[in-house]
């Protein structure tokens, strides 16, 4: 059995796991994740693991997912509970920026205190060695050929209606090494490898057949976006790849939603702007994704041939109580309104949240109050049931 507790400390929130850790239990673990994760805001998690006393194959996956959403410290202090909490840690770690830039010559280490000798319980964050980063590379390589990669599809709903106007692609690797390996550590060594150009055409690819069995099925998803990378964006040929990729599949272009980082538009706009032309005027809508607060000048974006503006998650969590985020979304929302730019909203986590967006007039939305991102056979039922 499986008891689940919460504590407060200060800043952060621990969750307290005592005993079995197994299959028939995980449900209620991530049940119970799911409905604490919107409530952390910006308080620490820690997830204590000194009084559990078994672990199998689904209850590591659970905990590794947790750990890839928020980086969450495990406490233990016996030697099997630190193997087990460097066991998950090492496997999944999300390298930081400065990590992936000084490549193999960082080799994070973790940091143990021994509660016998401190007051702290142990506190985990180890990286992945070189030769995990040069392992996972060469198997990164061959997941395409080998079918471990996968998509999954989030519904985004019109906001005054909550009716399925499309999905968004999301990628997933089964490594059968490593098991589910987190998008932000495969995406990132894709993109510094190169790989991304190969993995980037995959997904397009993928995600055109998928929605157009879907519009043959009759199932309600207008419209699919896939997420474009900087150098899939400026690579030449780009635009020839994007309309034989649709010619191939037999989807409609205005079908097809294309979501490039805000940031990469606003960085050369000049250089931007003939290829959204080009790409636009073949009927593929546009967005302008990741869009938060650290952005200067979002205005600009609305300058440049797109259709939409689509906000970071990280600007609508606990939007209801920030009041730098409230402003941001309600300037994004009116400079949209007045270029005649849909708004969308991602990480929408609880009714406050969509009925600030709703109040306010944004367009659509994602998040997991609305959906969790599934495989297409899943979705497929979702959609046609709702």
């Amino acid at each position: 059995m499986l008891r689940i507790t919460v504590q407060e400390h200060q800043d952060s929130l621990i969750i307290k796991l005592e005993g079995r850790i197994v299959a028939p239990w995980v449900a209620e673990l991530i049940d119970f994740w799911e409905e604490t994760a919107p409530h952390l805001s910006s308080r620490k998690l820690s997830v204590d693991l000194r009084d559990v006393t078994y672990i199998d194959a689904d209850g590591k996956r659970a905990l590794k997912d947790i750990y890839t959403l928020t980086g969450a410290e495990f406490l233990a202090s016996t030697p099997w509970t630190r193997y087990l909490a460097e066991e998950i840690v090492a496997t999944i770690h999300r390298e930081s920026s400065e990590a992936l830039s000084k490549d193999a010559e960082a080799i994070p280490h973790p940091q143990m205190v021994d509660e016998r000798e401190s007051s702290q319980a142990t506190m985990c964050q180890m990286g992945l060695t070189a030769a995990d980063h040069r392992s996972m590379e060469r198997a990164l390589q061959h997941a395409i050929e080998r079918d471990e990669l996968t998509l999954h599809y989030q519904p985004k709903i019109n906001v005054s209606s909550e009716a399925v106007v499309g999905v968004e692609a999301f990628s997933r690797w089964a490594d059968p090494l490593r098991g589910t390996v987190p998008p932000v550590q495969f995406l990132h060594l894709a993109e510094k490898s190169g790989m991304i150009l190969s993995i980037g055409a995959w997904v397009l690819r993928q995600a055109c057949s998928q929605a157009r069995s879907w519009a043959h099925a009759a199932v309600p998803a207008r419209t699919v976006a896939v997420n474009v990378s900087e150098s899939q964006f400026y690579r030449a040929g780009f635009l020839d790849h994007l309309l034989g990729t649709l010619g191939d599949t037999g989807l409609n272009p205005e079908s097809l939603e294309l979501d490039i980082p805000a940031e990469v538009l606003m960085k050369h706009p000049s250089r931007a702007k003939p290829i959204l032309r080009s790409i636009q005027d073949k009927g593929v809508r546009i967005s302008a994704d990741n869009l938060s607060i650290s952005q200067g000048g979002f205005g600009s974006l609305s300058k440049l041939p797109i259709n939409a503006l689509k906000i970071d998650r990280s600007c609508t969590r606990d939007i209801t109580s920030n009041p730098d985020k409230k402003a941001f979304v309600k300037t994004v929302i009116g400079i949209a309104k007045s270029k005649n730019l849909t708004v969308i909203a991602e990480g929408v986590e609880t009714i406050e949240d969509l009925d600030f967006l709703r109040e306010h007039r944004c367009d659509e939305a994602q998040g997991f109050y609305l959906g969790r991102p599934a495989p297409p056979w899943q979705l497929a039922r979702l959609l046609s049931s709702r």
